[in-house]
């Protein structure tokens, strides 16, 4: 298969592989040996056609982006993201455990799931917009 880009098309190949590879590797302590198999097909077959530049190989045949490149892809796409996701799952865990605290296990297992999904919503809105405006100020934990 052969396929033709344009340069803002492999730049923006190049952060979306970057992206995934972080996002795929970054919750373990191992990466996932076929997520950096493809991650280096994909690099070698970039610098194969003539992309230098942020692209580096290494003494060990190792190909990565330069720092300066994954700085900026962190700083444009995955900052963004991770707060995205930390505010959104808080918000989820926080709803959902307070919501299990107002009815009993019965009662819960007797609402439909739009029932239970439509009181869970509402006790997640009521965190994200907690959050919205004060961030964790006002967020404390009982010892």
């Amino acid at each position: 298969m052969e396929l033709k880009l344009k340069d803002s098309e492999v730049k923006h190949l190049l952060e979306a592989l970057v992206v995934y590879e972080w996002i795929a590797n970054s919750p373990h302590e191992e990466s996932d040996p076929s997520v950096d198999t493809f991650c280096q097909s994909m690099f070698s077959k970039l610098k194969a056609a003539g992309m230098g530049e942020p692209l580096t190989q290494a003494s060990d045949g190792l190909i990565t982006v330069g720092e300066d490149f994954f700085n900026q892809v962190f700083e444009d796409y995955i900052e963004d993201y991770k707060e995205d996701l930390f505010w959104s799952e808080l918000a989820f865990e926080l709803g959902t455990r307070d919501l299990s605290k107002k009815f009993t296990e019965v009662e819960f297992q007797k609402m439909s799931e739009v029932d239970r999904e439509k009181k869970a919503s509402i006790e997640i809105e009521n965190y994200e917009k907690e959050f919205e405006s004060f961030g964790i100020e006002r967020l404390y934990i009982k010892k």
